[in-house]
């Protein structure tokens, strides 16, 4: 599914939905631009 993108959104069921949730948190992490 993460080759989708943004262009998906997991509904269920409720523990995928909270793994690609702290996923894309780690990645938005890694790829953050530090002022």
């Amino acid at each position: 599914m993460l080759g989708f993108g943004d262009q998906v959104e997991v509904l269920g069921p409720p523990s995928l939905r909270d793994e690609m949730a702290a996923i894309a948190v780690r990645m938005a992490q890694r790829y953050a631009v530090e002022a």
